[in-house]
């Protein structure tokens, strides 16, 4: 790890790469970084969600079940200068360094916390997928499976959002896992191919924003988003199809509102999502 000040020079002989660790202060880049101190006001059976939601903000993500809200951010601690090959075709770049951080607070049925702890995501998890398996490994109970699709009722007043990834030939594969965020703030899901998430919204108009990669919003594949407009009715159900492209060009994702009966029977071969 750079975290100490140390340069670790690694020689990669037999493949001709030099790679330099270069230290730098670690500092935040994306969300908002939570240290120790948040965490003293924070005790369970005593803080209320809303007391967490007074001191925290809201949150970037939350679980129904077990009931865990999510608040990750990304730091960089240094880079990684890299030279391959040698003479007129040799390439010099330089690989940024970038840590994944979690506050997980987990809530009893009175909404009061029952744990919390800051945790280090690794860069193969995603921020939700982390969330549940921290759960699962605490012992908290709760009733996510991945089933296949199926119509949920939409409650009285309320409308129903369904996100789907399209799958097939024309989908990339799960290299790229697309992160589904509302209005710029509230994660809603995270789709690889063949995923769907369905998710209850108040009726009104919502900006919605699709980026290919979830694990690290640092990326620069990150940063390709798609945004699309969505009018969510009253006892109406909405069906947004993500497709992310092939190649590492471009993969910015393609974002389309297909008709119900359309999206009905692209969905019954989805599983839902984390």
């Amino acid at each position: 790890m750079l975290r100490g000040g140390i340069l670790i020079l690694v020689l990669l002989l037999s493949s001709g790469c030099l790679m330099i660790p270069i230290p730098s202060p670690e500092g935040t880049v994306v969300g908002q970084e939570f240290g120790s101190s948040a965490l003293d006001s924070v005790v369970p059976g005593l803080t209320t969600r809303t007391d967490l939601l007074e001191r925290l903000g809201r949150p970037y993500t939350t679980l129904a079940r077990p009931h865990v809200l999510v608040y990750p951010w990304t730091t960089k601690g240094g880079s990684v200068l890299w030279v391959a090959g040698a003479g007129g075709g040799g390439a010099v770049g330089e690989l940024p360094l970038h840590y994944h951080y979690t506050l997980l607070i987990a809530l009893d049925e009175t909404e009061h916390v029952a744990r919390v702890e800051i945790t280090e995501r690794t860069p193969l998890d995603c921020v939700r997928e982390h969330a549940y398996k921290w759960a699962q490994a605490k012992g908290l109970t709760g009733d996510h499976r991945r089933e296949p699709f199926v119509l949920r009722p939409i409650p009285p007043g309320q409308s129903v959002l369904y996100l789907y990834r399209s799958g097939g030939f024309w989908d990339a594969p799960n290299v790229f896992i697309a992160a589904v965020i509302l209005d710029k703030h509230q994660l809603l899901a995270e789709l690889r191919s063949d995923e769907y998430a369905s998710v209850v919204l108040e009726p009104g108009n919502y900006g919605i924003i699709v980026s290919p990669d979830a694990k690290n919003p640092a990326s620069p594949y990150a940063q390709k988003v798609a945004r699309i407009a969505v009018q969510m009715l009253p006892g109406q159900a909405t069906f947004l199809r993500v497709r992310i492209p092939y190649g590492m060009s471009d993969v910015t994702p393609r974002l389309t509102l297909p008709p119900d009966d359309e999206a009905v029977k692209e969905l019954t071969s989805r599983v839902t999502s984390w």
